[in-house]
């Protein structure tokens, strides 16, 4: 069933010493340098407090040692496991423990050393214990002038930055658009816009990102001209290529054939086998300029799928019998990472090859440009600082020649840095470390301690590098000269995990996930962990004389084994659902397995038994959800839905938003049926039926009629009264209070409904700026990443539902990992974003952005598809990082389950490539024996069942009886020695649904659709001329064809010439043949036809005045270009350019037609007069389309009428 690869190291026996007790030691040591890899439940925490109190008890004063984190939490943590430390060691509290005693002794140590700080140092004032960007703050604040800020500046809070940058995003588009025509920053907005359909809203979020970003543009936010921006994107495309043929070179040199290279050149010209003159001389460098001799090898040794050759001859350029040579074996064995990478290189663009299109690319960094000057500026006046600012004045004030007076100070005060969660490094604050260590050396008695685990990062889009942690492992580079060594340590002991589960994930990620890991995508190599003497012992029932771990997850000193029950060991076990008869039914399935297997095991579990339920995603989560609370289980989830997407918070937000703005129509009909205040369609109809046109106007004179609509108003009066005088939270909730609003909701949604409003209005008060509308506004940002807050009905619950993320640095006994068949980069693929800014493979100081191509244009953009590639390989390695966290937080149990297509009526399971699912199916092999027989009629065929199916050796399969569902029978599989399980379509008794006992809905039918007025008439200036069919004459010998075959000859024609622009090349008249059979033209007539348009392509090509367009440079050349242009205000022309060529500053389009007169006595003078009057009203369209969208005077554009079957042109004027 498993393709044997290695074998895990565990041992089977009760050690009392930890396999890695000696790194562990040595981390304490206080006189060196360490870069520490602490994988999950290795103890990090606890050596990292250790190191911390061994330090305090040496250094001189207590603020010579400097602790970062990377979030508030995280220092606040750390600083109170120290103080707990301080405080018992003060209080000459007992050990629960050996190594709790020895960090009593060594906090006990500290405190006699500074004796005269006792005080502050039991209160925290004097423990250096921050966050990066308070200690940058805290810099920044003591020489502001030097870092190059106003004084006095206050650093902006996450919210408010988003908020104020926002505001000035708008603010400088506006300003730009209100420059005069010609300026080009105004072009580039207009043009921006163009790009984006016309969306506000996705110019601003894409500068918003490029802002918060900005410190890795570098130099690009000052290039202006088309040239250097030009320069820009080949050096990046070249540094990408490179990037690729450097680990294409890596491996293919590891590999028999490139060894024995010269010798196989030797032997392919000794027999004058083609491929020796194909193929270089010696094995290619790594220079963009050798990427056609790594494609020459490509086409020789591997098919067009990409996987070796396996048969050899003159047609493949060797010579015959090669296949019985040596050197045939080497191709045909040639290792997998090779293939796949010889086979990416293919794809990637040659010299040579079109030179990119910059002008989208420059219109971005105009924008950005004068964004990022009106930003700065704003800041400045306001004295205030975001993230990035701050990183960036920080490592400014390093960057002086001589040493600065804080400089001096920070030398002398600074003398041990430890760093936690290293691996969340951003490229400011690694060059931030780099400059505070400068002028350290080992020795000095300053040290560096960086601890973390590259397995585990999984914050890339909060900047996070997981290649610097792999780079800090060979030093810290002080500047060009010197490096800060530091010692490498890995600990491999897991605390958390039992012994099985253990093994299968050293098993699992290092020979199929973590396996040949791609260092230019940021994967990471995997290390293996060993379970700690403790778990040992409990799992075969021995037990320590001094069991346990401190409360900082401090590892065992382990005692005279005595005996007591052993742990069972349940092997991880993994669920698949058939999609059928759909995903959705197969979703509901398996959040239906899902929460009966909950409820079985919290009823068999004790009552400290911890369940997390981890997602990839929120995409399904509410029908994991709803499963649950069918079945009865109560679960805490942790930012599980949004804030608005609970109704009753939807309710109270409408009516904030009428109380606001009166004449928001939605907000206040939707009132009408809210809560408290529920009407029946009838009246709402006779309410939309009063004389006022507005809505809250109606509701006021409806208020006469019917007691209920009157005392809402009343009770609305107050609210309308306050607004305005007092905050808008108070003014909504004493609102809500008044409508018995807390009654209604509480009835209806329960303690859970009653909380979400709390939360809700807690972001009200948090949005308050002191004026209504803007603090509406404030409050949308603020809700857009608000989650409802936990249930209070449910704090207690021993269940979790989580994102992998928020369960980073947690642990439960059980972990359901539901969704494996999610694809992490299915989204980037299918929608590409509208930029891409990405670090270049194999460096920290030079990120590249690039544009994605204009959609009016089919030509691909070299420099977007790398970078979509690089970071399509990015996104695929962190989820691999991701999968490791999900996995890793199991103590005890880890149940799998996912859903996966089939073919061949079930005959065949079908595993999606990119995901999780398909690791499993890679590393067991699951494809060649999985399938689901009862799937076409919900039987298994005759004579058939799991059990006799085939199937691997070492698989044993069991047939459990259930109750009718779709599938009568589940089919269960183990692997070797029961490692790991498999079911297929588990069976379970329905759950019984839980009683409703809210209020029954009222049924509201919508009001009749109706079609919003566009805001342009748009026309393409082709329909300006009515075509005829009869129009595109055919030769007689295809005349028998179909009825549109005139028509099919006259697109391919059209195809042919736009394939040549592109390619300069013509396809084979097979390829011609086939494509006219496929338009439904028939046998030989399609050949024929095929023929007569080639022919007619080549004679066109053949002509001086045709030809000289084609043979420019393709900057100056478009095919099949796609214009939009206003025509008026009210007008928006839209089509496609045939040609468009620019020859001496004028440019050229050519609109091709394919007809030709009808008879051979019309006179093509005549036929030609005729056709330009018809066509030109459509052409003079086209020439001021092209005009406006370059900026040119009509006088640069020329339009003009090529005839394909007469080689002849008309300038249309």
């Amino acid at each position: 069933m498993s393709k044997q690869k290695g074998s895990s190291n565990i041992s089977t026996t009760c050690e009392p010493l930890l396999a890695d007790a000696d790194q562990r030691r040595r981390a304490l040591d206080p006189t060196s340098s360490f870069h520490l890899e602490a994988p999950a439940g290795s103890g990090k925490t606890f050596l990292l407090t250790a190191r911390f109190l061994r330090l305090l008890g040496i250094v001189e004063h207590p603020q010579h040692i400097l602790a970062l984190t990377f979030t508030n939490k995280a220092a606040g943590e750390m600083r109170e496991r120290v103080g707990r430390y301080l405080s018992r060691a003060g209080k000459l509290d007992a050990a629960s423990n050996e190594p709790d005693a020895e960090l009593l002794e060594m906090a006990a140590k500290a405190l006699a050393r500074h004796k005269r700080y006792e005080d502050l140092l039991l209160g925290g004032e004097l423990l250096r214990i921050q966050t990066f960007h308070s200690f940058c703050y805290s810099l920044v604040s003591q020489a502001p002038l030097e870092a190059g800020v106003v004084p006095g500046a206050d650093l902006l809070v996450e919210p408010d930055q988003l908020f104020f940058l926002r505001e000035v995003i708008d603010e400088t588009l506006q300003n730009l658009l209100n420059r005069p025509v010609e300026d080009p920053a105004r072009l580039a907005v207009e043009n921006r816009l163009l790009y984006l359909n016309n969306s506000w809203p996705m110019l601003v979020q894409e500068l918003e990102d490029l802002m918060q970003r900005r410190e890795t543009l570098g130099d690009l936010i000052h290039i202006l001209g088309r040239k250097e921006v030009n320069e820009y994107v080949l050096q990046g495309i070249r540094e990408l290529v490179e990037s690729e043929l450097t680990g294409l070179k890596s491996v293919f040199e590891r590999c028999d054939l490139a060894r024995m290279w010269l010798h196989f050149m030797d032997d392919l010209s000794a027999h004058k086998a083609v491929a020796g003159s194909e193929f270089p001389a010696e094995v290619p460098g790594a220079s963009w300029e050798s990427l056609q001799s790594w494609q020459r090898m490509a086409e020789g040794f591997l098919t067009k799928n990409g996987q070796p050759r396996k048969k050899f001859g003159p047609a493949t350029g060797y010579y015959t019998g090669f296949a019985k040579t040596e050197w045939a074996r080497y191709i045909q064995d040639m290792n997998e990472a090779v293939a796949e990478r010889l086979h990416q290189a293919r794809g990637l663009p040659l010299p040579e090859s079109a030179p990119p299109d910059t002008d989208v690319l420059l219109d971005l960094v105009l924008i950005l440009n004068e964004l990022i000057g009106t930003y700065e500026e704003r800041c400045r006046r306001q004295r205030l600082l975001d993230f990035s600012a701050l990183e960036m004045a920080a490592i400014r004030l390093f960057d002086t020649t001589t040493p600065s007076d804080l400089q001096l100070l920070l030398d002398q005060q600074i003398h041990h840095v430890l760093i936690d969660e290293f691996q969340d490094t951003n490229y400011q604050q690694w060059n931030l470390l780099r400059r505070l260590c400068s002028g350290w050396t080992p020795g000095d008695g300053r040290t560096l301690f960086v601890v973390g685990d590259p397995k585990q990062s999984i914050y890339g889009f909060r900047k996070a590098e997981v290649r610097l942690f792999q780079e800090a492992k060979k030093g810290v580079p002080l500047d060009s000269y010197q490096t800060l060594p530091l010692i490498p340590l890995v600990l491999h002991t897991n605390f958390r995990s039992r012994s099985h589960l253990i093994e299968w994930c050293n098993d699992l990620f290092s020979r199929t996930v973590m396996a040949d890991p791609l260092l230019e995508k940021d994967e990471v190599e995997f290390a293996e962990a060993a379970p700690s003497p403790k778990t040992l012992e409990e799992e075969r029932g021995c037990k320590g004389a001094n069991p346990g771990e401190d409360r900082c997850g401090a590892p065992t000193a382990g005692g005279s084994p005595l005996q007591s029950p052993a742990l069972p060991a349940f092997p991880p076990e993994l669920a698949l659902f058939a999609a059928w008869p759909e995903g959705l039914s197969a979703r509901k399935r398996e959040a239906g397995w899902m929460a009966h297997r909950i409820r079985q095991q919290l009823e068999e579990s004790g009552p400290e038994h911890q369940v997390g339920i981890l997602l990839f995603a929120r995409t399904h989560l509410p029908i994991y959800l709803e499963a649950l609370q069918q079945g009865g289980v109560a679960v805490q989830v942790a930012e599980g839905l949004k804030l608005m997407e609970r109704p009753e918070v939807q309710y109270l937000w409408q009516l904030c938003r009428a109380l606001v703005l009166p004449q928001d129509h939605l907000a206040w009909a939707s009132q009408l049926h809210s809560p408290w205040l529920t009407l029946n369609y009838g009246e709402i109809y006779a309410i939309f039926c009063e004389e006022p046109g507005v809505w809250v106007e109606k509701i006021r004179v409806f208020a006469q009629k019917d007691q209920r609509v009157a005392d809402f108003w009343e009770n609305l009066r107050g609210a309308r009264q306050h607004l305005g005088h007092e905050p808008l939270a108070d003014v909504l909730e004493a609102a809500w209070i008044e409508l018995e609003g807390v009654k209604h909701v509480a009835r209806r949604w329960g303690s859970r409904g009653i909380a979400s409003c709390r939360q809700f209005l807690e972001i009200m008060r948090e949005a308050e700026v002191h004026e209504p509308v803007q603090t509406l506004m404030r409050a949308e940002q603020l809700l857009e990443n608000a989650y409802e807050p936990v249930d209070p009905d449910t704090a207690l619950s021993r269940v979790s539902v989580m994102t992998v993320h928020r369960a980073k640095g947690l642990e439960f006994d059980t972990v359901y990992l539901p969704f494996l068949d999610w694809n992490p980069v299915a989204r980037e693929r299918t929608n590409q974003p509208p930029y891409l800014l990405e670090r270049v493979p194999g460096r920290s100081d030079r990120h590249l952005l690039a544009v994605r191509p204009d959609r009016r244009r089919s030509d691909p953009d070299l420099l977007y598809r790398l970078l979509l590639d690089t970071h399509v390989g990015r996104r695929w390695g962190e989820s691999k990082r991701l999968f490791y966290v999900a996995l890793t937080r199991a103590r005890s149990r880890l149940l799998l389950s996912g859903i996966v297509p089939f073919k061949n009526d079930g005959e065949q399971v079908v595993f999606p490539s990119k995901t999780p699912l398909n690791w499993l199916n890679e590393h067991y092999g699951l494809r060649e024996w999985l399938s689901f027989p009862e799937v076409k009629n919900g039987q298994f065929p005759p004579g058939e069942s799991p059990a006799s199916a085939k199937k691997p050796a070492g698989i044993e399969s069991a047939i459990s009886p259930t109750l009718e569902t779709p599938f009568s029978k589940e089919m269960r599989w183990e692997s070797e020695a029961g490692k790991f399980q498999i079911v297929l379509e588990p069976q379970i008794p329905p759950l019984a649904a839980v009683p409703f006992d809210g209020s029954p809905a009222v049924e509201i039918h919508p009001a009749p659709f109706e079609r919003e007025k566009p805001l342009f008439k748009i026309l393409n200036p082709s329909s300006f001329v009515r075509e005829d069919p009869a129009e595109f004459p055919i030769d007689g010998t295809e005349e028998a064809g179909p009825v549109d075959a005139p028509r099919i000859r006259g697109i391919l024609v059209h195809r042919l010439l736009e394939v040549y622009g592109r390619e300069k090349r013509l396809p084979p008249p097979e390829g011609v043949c086939s494509y006219l059979k496929r338009q439904g033209i028939a046998g030989e007539d399609a050949c024929k036809m095929g023929e007569s348009a080639l022919a007619e392509v080549h004679a066109c090509l053949a002509d001086p005045w045709l030809r000289r367009f084609y043979d420019l440079p393709e900057q100056d050349r478009c095919v099949e270009y796609a214009l939009e242009g206003l025509h008026t205000s009210r007008t928006l022309y839209v089509g496609v350019v045939d040609l468009a060529a620019c020859i001496e500053g004028i440019w050229w389009l050519v609109d091709f037609k394919t007809s030709k007169p009808h008879s051979t006595d019309a006179s093509p003078d005549a036929f030609c007069r005729g056709e330009l009057e018809k066509y030109r009203s459509q052409l003079m369209a086209y020439r001021e389309m092209w005009a406006k969208c370059r900026q040119l005077k009509m006088d640069a554009v020329r339009a003009a009428i090529y005839w394909t079957a007469l080689q002849r042109w008309e300038i249309v004027e």
